[in-house]
């Protein structure tokens, strides 16, 4: 599960605020080729504002 949140906040008619969050997670499955060792799973964040 990727869990997101966004707002948008109009405080006058002409001005649009928009906030955005967001978190990922993936499992890996795949093996390092020279070690024969998982790899380890992949992670994100982000946070955007306009």
């Amino acid at each position: 599960m990727n869990p997101r949140f966004g707002v948008v906040y109009q405080p006058i008619p002409e001005l649009f605020l928009y906030a955005s969050y967001s978190r990922s997670f993936k499992p890996n499955n795949a093996a390092d080729g020279i070690t024969n060792t998982l790899l380890k799973p992949e992670k994100g964040e982000g946070l955007e504002w306009k």
